[in-house]
């Protein structure tokens, strides 16, 4: 009885083990997913044109840099004459999650849902809806910086 008493204790301390170190640490198919997000992030984006949050929204396209560094460009008129407002900030993916750090401090959290070189639909978690960009400025021509 001793003996039986010890294995499901040992049976049980190793199944906790191994579900502890599951859930603990990231795997290599979630890093790997993450880097392969960050790539495709990297980039130039505008609000799409199917988006919710189209409507109303000034002209502004998003900077994605490989530095981790972000820049949220607004611009005067839809010829992007100047860019009359805009943040900075630092972005990272961790799980499948855009982290978007403003100067501020605050930080905007976004699932991504899918992305390829041309697309990408993203659920705010802080908001509570999809949203959708396109791999392109919102002007081919215009203020760079």
């Amino acid at each position: 009885m001793a003996a039986k008493l010890m294995l499901k204790t040992i049976t049980r301390s190793a199944g906790s083990i191994a579900c502890l170190l599951i859930v603990a640490s990231p795997t290599l198919a979630s890093m790997e997913q993450d880097n392969q997000i960050a790539r495709s992030l990297l980039g130039i984006w505008k609000i799409a044109d199917d988006s919710v949050d189209k409507a109303g929204a000034p002209p502004l396209d998003e900077v994605f840099r490989a530095d981790g560094t972000y820049t949220v460009r607004v611009f005067k008129d839809a010829k992007c004459s100047e860019i009359v407002n805009g943040t900075t900030g630092k972005w990272k993916i961790n799980d499948g999650i855009l982290y978007s750090t403003l100067n501020n401090g605050r930080v905007l959290r976004d699932t991504v849902v899918s992305i390829d070189k041309l697309h990408l639909t993203f659920f705010s978690l802080d908001e509570g809806r999809a949203l959708k960009r396109v791999h392109e400025p919102f002007c081919l021509v215009g203020p760079t910086t």
